[in-house]
């Protein structure tokens, strides 16, 4: 028996030979304080090896809610894990009860003395287990509910939501088509119907209020190329690109001829513009530097570009991935641009599909010693292929689009569908539910929300909506 359990049970017992001598054999408790929970403080909680339950459980971490008296592990175990016995190891101050109750597998209720019988097993398997403990003074009590949590899904499962209250229109009408672009920290959506079209922008994707005017788009507008670039916005009309002032509405040829619009490529505006003779250049925009295209290069319903700073190269290198090139051939290749060239990366594309959305993702990895690490990872989903017929899978690249494949199944659920929709990733800031007593307790952090605007569902119509995915432990508040 170690020092500190003969100490506390000396203790123990000189306080309740005092306490004895009252009329009441009941012990009156102070209510728990700021200023006197360290006499009842527990600041380190574990649990020892138990295969039975999950691989190292030894080293699994347990966060200690001071505020509330709740002791859980905030990196749950994995899926289909199953609670049962373990020896538990708690650091505590001196005290004079230190007492575990909780319901056995049998369904008896059990008591354990830890400061008497700390090798003693501690059942979990109905997770109700309390830890019980009393200062040394005999004046302070706390409950502290234990809780050992386990995965009901995959932590690095993708859920996907609808942002309720959101829709693609202010004025609550039908679009006929719609595109949103990210100029800056702002999102811009437009949208047009018979009556005409009108833009609505906010800086959160999630936030319902929005800000929206009318605009009068040039004749021959292509809302599938609507972009934005260097403090404007851009489409193509009647194979013309136009520009606007994002706060006027107006729109002012450029005098440039374009057909598509790629994307924003480092400093530039990426298009591309079809020949008399058939065939077809890349150029940005405004520096006008044209690149002749391969023939079986996309120049239309691409997905968004994503640009890389590579260790591998001095410049930039911009990728998207889909498309139908200029004979009409849909193709699921990602084709990349290094500043001089064209070429095709995908050594395994995914299937030909056109209209893809592409998300910067990340992919989360638990090691067995419970250290969570996160990879970039490319997602890509929705699109159609060339008979109309709506892609319903999500498909995954961890070398920037070289190598495609099915995403793993707990990515698969609910994956949203819909022809060229506008994808993006942003940063939602989180807080904790409660406040802690660490030293430098987590205030907030982030956690990288896909929105998906729009698309088209297979009969063609806008799906005027607005969702958003999540891989669930990101949403958790990271350990501190």
């Amino acid at each position: 028996m170690t020092s500190r359990s003969l100490l506390a049970i000396f203790t123990a017992a000189t306080a309740a030979i005092f306490t004895g001598c009252g009329d009441d054999d009941s012990t009156e408790y102070s209510p728990i304080v700021n200023t006197t929970l360290t006499n009842v403080e527990v600041t380190e909680f574990k649990l020892a090896e138990n295969s039975r339950i999950a691989t190292n459980l030894d080293s699994l971490f347990f966060s200690i809610n001071l505020e509330e008296g709740r002791i859980f592990n905030a990196d749950s175990l994995p899926v289909g894990s199953r609670r049962g016995k373990a020896i538990v190891t708690v650091t505590l101050p001196t005290v004079s009860k230190a007492e575990f109750q909780f319901t056995a597998s049998d369904g008896a209720s059990k008591t354990v003395d830890y400061l008497t019988n700390p090798s003693d097993s501690i059942d979990f398997t109905n997770n109700d287990v309390k830890l019980v403990v009393v200062s040394a003074d005999n004046a302070v009590m706390r409950e502290y509910h234990v809780s050992l949590n386990i995965h009901k899904v995959q932590p690095d499962t993708l859920v996907w939501s609808q942002c309720e209250g959101r829709t693609l229109t202010v004025g609550g009408y039908q679009p006929t088509a719609s595109r949103t672009t990210r100029l800056g920290d702002t999102f811009y959506t437009l949208v047009t119907n018979a009556a005409g079209a009108a833009i609505s922008y906010n800086t959160n994707p999630a936030d319902r209020s929005v800000t929206s005017y009318n605009t009068v788009l040039p004749a021959g507008a292509d809302e599938a190329t609507f972009a934005s670039f260097d403090g404007k916005l851009y489409i193509v009309a009647n194979n013309i690109l136009y520009s606007s002032d994002p706060v006027s509405g107006s729109w002012t040829s450029t005098g440039i001829a374009a057909t598509h619009i790629y994307g924003v490529y480092a400093d530039q505006l990426m298009c591309a513009r079809r020949n008399a003779d058939g065939t077809y250049v890349s150029f940005t925009y405004p520096s006008i530097s044209e690149v002749e295209l391969p023939q079986d290069c996309p120049v239309a319903n691409t997905s968004a570009v994503i640009n890389y700073v590579s260790e591998w190269s001095t410049s930039t290198m911009l990728t998207f991935t889909g498309g139908r090139t200029a004979s009409g051939k849909v193709t699921g290749a990602t084709w990349a641009f290094d500043g001089n060239k064209w070429a095709c990366i995908s050594v395994s594309p995914i299937p030909e599909l056109e209209g893809v959305g592409i998300a910067e993702y990340y992919s989360i990895d638990i090691s067995n010693q419970w250290v969570v690490s996160t990879a970039p990872m490319l997602l890509a989903f929705g699109g159609r292929d060339a008979e109309g017929q709506l892609n319903s899978k999500v498909y995954a690249s961890v070398d920037r689009g070289v190598h495609w494949a099915i995403a793993p199944s707990y990515m698969q659920p609910d994956a949203p569908q819909g022809f060229m929709p506008s994808v993006f990733v942003y940063d939602q800031t989180m807080y904790p539910e409660s406040a802690s007593r660490a030293s430098r307790p987590i205030e907030s952090w982030t956690c990288p929300y896909i929105y998906i605007y729009g698309g088209t569902d297979a009969s063609g119509k806008v799906i005027n909506e607005l969702r958003r995915g999540v891989i669930g432990h990101f949403t958790l508040m990271p350990i501190q």
